[in-house]
């Protein structure tokens, strides 16, 4: 009897820790914006590492439905700016969010991905912002102009 007790209070621990774990991890998860990361690669299969991907994540309170205008830059070592937007409606809390920059990195230096993000829903408006400083190689002259695209 004593052990068949034992077993229930070791379980019952062991079932609120879970749901104490769970409880804990929603909670940290406030609403915002953040770039998870930004680099150069060969996205466009040319053999040149002067592409840029990157990932940034949102989170939103409540599951409703929601306008996102995502505002977003690459900065250049040499000052230029690349910029362009993205407009996506959602109803979920949560998006991750993919950029590619096709011969976005040309230059050697550091590079600098800018996202700002406008959320609207009825009755409510948030504003988010980011930035992610990083360095590819790139080469000495430029390739082709740059294409840009986003996907959820």
């Amino acid at each position: 009897m004593k052990r068949k007790f034992k077993l229930c209070i070791i379980l019952s621990g062991i079932l609120l820790s879970l749901l104490m774990s769970s409880t804990m991890s929603a909670v940290a998860q406030k609403p915002g914006l953040s770039i998870i990361t930004a680099y150069y690669t060969d996205l466009d299969g040319d053999n040149i590492e002067d592409d840029v991907y990157a990932e940034a994540s949102i989170y939103l309170k409540g599951e409703e439905y929601t306008r996102i205008l995502l505002l977003f830059s690459l900065v250049l070592p040499s000052g230029y700016v690349f910029r362009s937007y993205y407009l996506y409606c959602a109803v979920t809390a949560g998006e991750i969010f993919k950029f590619s920059f096709i011969n976005g990195a040309p230059e050697n230096g550091d590079y600098i991905f800018n996202l700002k993000a406008y959320i609207f829903r009825i009755g409510e408006f948030d504003y988010y912002s980011d930035s992610l400083l990083f360095d590819p190689p790139g080469e000495e002259e430029p390739d082709t102009p740059i294409s840009v695209s986003v996907s959820p």
